[in-house]
C-alpha cells in the first residue's frame, strides 16, 4: 500500500517494522494529543504510515481530527476506522478539510501545511480556523511566523483592529496583554481621557508596550496651571517636560506623574538669578493649594526663606506655604 504523503520514493512494507515500546513512544511524540485517535485508525504496525507521512500532511490529519472531535464525530471511530483511514491516506488535503469544516476560509490550508506551524492540538486548530473564518486574522500575515497555541490565544483576545502577528508577539502570554490593558484603564480612570486608541497605534507602529505607554503619557498635557505665568516661573505642562526636569534636576519627579495628570500636583521651574529650582504645589482641599517641596539639582531640600521673591509670588496667588496656617485653614473648614 502506498499513498502520496509518504516521503520515501519506494513502497513501504510496514510488516518489517518491529513494533515495540520505542515505536509507541515515537508515535506519541509525533502525534501528541492525536495519538489515541490515530492509534485506533492505524492500529499496531500500520502506525508506520503515520511515522512516514510528511509533517505538512500530518498537520492536515490533525486539523481534520480536531474538527471531527469538535463536532462529536469520533465516537464510532472503531466502526469507521477503515473509512477514516482511507480518507486520511487518499483524499486530497482540501477535500479532507472541507469534509470536516465545510467552507474553508481563504488561506487555511496553506497555514496548516506551513512548516512554521507547531503541533497545535485540537483546540489550537479550531482556534486557527475560527480566527480565519471570522476574518479577524489574514492568513497572509501568518506565513513566516512560528504559530503555536500561545500566539493564537493572544491573537484571539486582541481587539480586531490590532490583531496582527507582530503585535501579538510583543506579549509573551495573555496575562501580559491583560496587564497592559489594566495599565491603560487605570490611566484613563485617573486622567478621564480615552487612551486606548493612542496605545494601539503605537503597537501597530512597532513600539514595545512600555514604549507605547511612555510615548502616550509624554503627549498628555497636564491640567491648566494655577499660578499665573511670568518671566520667572514656568509651568511643567506635560509628562515629557516632567521627565526632562526629573533628569535635569536628578530627582524623582516622574514618580508623581499620575498625580500631575489627575490635577492634584503641579510642577514649576523658578528662575532665580543664575540658578533654577523646581517646586511643586499640591491641592489639599478642592479649592486650596499649598507648597509641597522645593529642590535644586544638588540640594534635595531648599528652604523658601532663601527665596523671598518666590515666597512673595506664592503668597500673592494664595498658595499656602506655612504649615501652621494650613492647619488653621483645615480646622476652620472642619468647624464649618
Amino acid at each position: 500500500m502506498k499513498h502520496d504523503a509518504i516521503d520515501q520514493k519506494s513502497c513501504v512494507d510496514y510488516s518489517i517494522i518491529d513494533y515495540d515500546d520505542s515505536y509507541t513512544n515515537e508515535m506519541k511524540l509525533i502525534c501528541g494529543p492525536f495519538y489515541r485517535d490515530l492509534a485506533r485508525i492505524f492500529p499496531s504496525k500500520m502506525g508506520a504510515y503515520v511515522l512516514l507521512t510528511r509533517k505538512s500532511r500530518r498537520h492536515v490529519w490533525f486539523a481534520y481530527l480536531a474538527a471531527l472531535g469538535h463536532h462529536d464525530r469520533l465516537r464510532s471511530i472503531h466502526r469507521l476506522r477503515e473509512e477514516l483511514r482511507h480518507k486520511l491516506l487518499y483524499s486530497s488535503a482540501k477535500a479532507l478539510l472541507a469534509d470536516a469544516y465545510g467552507d474553508l476560509p481563504d488561506g487555511l490550508l496553506g497555514v496548516i501545511k506551513s512548516p512554521c506551524v507547531d503541533d497545535l492540538g485540537p483546540d489550537g486548530f479550531m482556534l486557527l480556523y475560527r480566527l480565519l473564518a471570522d476574518g479577524k486574522v489574514n492568513a497572509l500575515h501568518l506565513h513566516g511566523h512560528r504559530l503555536g497555541c500561545g500566539l493564537l490565544d493572544i491573537l484571539d483576545i486582541l481587539p480586531a483592529e490590532i490583531a496582527q502577528v507582530h503585535v501579538a508577539m510583543m506579549f509573551p502570554s495573555p496575562r501580559h496583554w491583560r496587564k497592559f490593558q489594566k495599565k491603560i484603564s487605570m490611566m484613563e480612570l485617573i486622567t478621564g481621557r480615552n487612551l486606548h486608541q493612542g496605545a494601539y497605534n503605537g503597537l501597530l507602529e512597532g513600539m514595545k508596550p512600555e514604549t507605547a505607554l511612555a510615548q502616550l503619557l509624554g503627549q498628555l498635557a497636564f491640567p491648566v496651571p494655577i499660578l499665573m505665568p511670568c518671566d520667572k516661573i514656568k509651568h511643567i505642562a506635560n509628562a515629557e517636560d516632567l521627565f526632562k526636569a526629573a533628569s535635569a534636576f536628578e530627582n524623582c519627579l516622574q514618580h508623581k506623574l499620575l498625580e500631575a495628570l489627575s490635577g492634584n500636583y503641579q510642577f514649576y521651574i523658578y528662575h532665580h538669578e543664575d540658578e533654577h529650582v523646581v517646586f511643586a504645589i499640591t491641592k489639599f482641599t478642592p479649592c486650596l493649594w499649598k507648597l509641597d517641596e522645593i529642590q535644586k539639582k544638588d540640594e534635595p531640600f531648599v528652604s523658601l526663606d532663601d527665596l523671598p521673591d518666590l515666597a512673595a509670588r506664592l503668597e500673592h496667588q494664595n498658595i499656602h506655604t506655612d504649615s501652621s496656617e494650613i492647619h488653621r485653614v483645615l480646622r476652620s473648614i472642619m468647624c464649618q
